[in-house]
């Protein structure tokens, strides 16, 4: 949990794929793909829910449902004093999980904190 300014200036920066750490497309609602690229890795996960303003949520897969997927949550609360609280959370669940858990512990935690600091830095600047 990390907090900004402006709701709408960190949804519209954030859509824009600042916060992503690459580029990323949100042209479609729930169901739709996106296609994101971060740290030389492409995906495009399907979305599950765009509530502008909100919410982001999406679930990416390896290979088959149930082998490894990974439901990516973006929430904006806006704390009515000019400032937004953001709430980012990934879960992780499938037949490879645990052969990951250890890069996925450090690694990830590292990647979400240097995208939210990242974000944070356009939306104050």
């Amino acid at each position: 949990m990390i907090r900004f300014g402006n709701t709408s200036l960190t949804w519209k920066l954030m859509m824009n794929g600042i916060h992503f750490c690459g580029s990323a497309e949100v042209k479609s609602k729930k169901g739709g793909q996106i296609h994101i690229e971060a740290s030389g890795t492409k995906f495009s996960p399907i979305l599950l829910a765009v509530d502008e303003n909100k919410k982001l949520e999406w679930i990416g897969r390896l290979g088959f449902k149930g082998l490894f997927d990974g439901t990516q949550t973006f929430e904006l609360n806006d704390l009515g004093n000019g400032t937004t609280e953001l709430i980012n959370r990934e879960q992780f669940s499938g037949l490879l999980v645990p052969i990951f858990k250890m890069k996925l512990e450090k690694e990830t935690r590292l990647n979400f904190q240097k995208m939210n600091e990242a974000l944070k830095e356009r939306v104050e600047n």
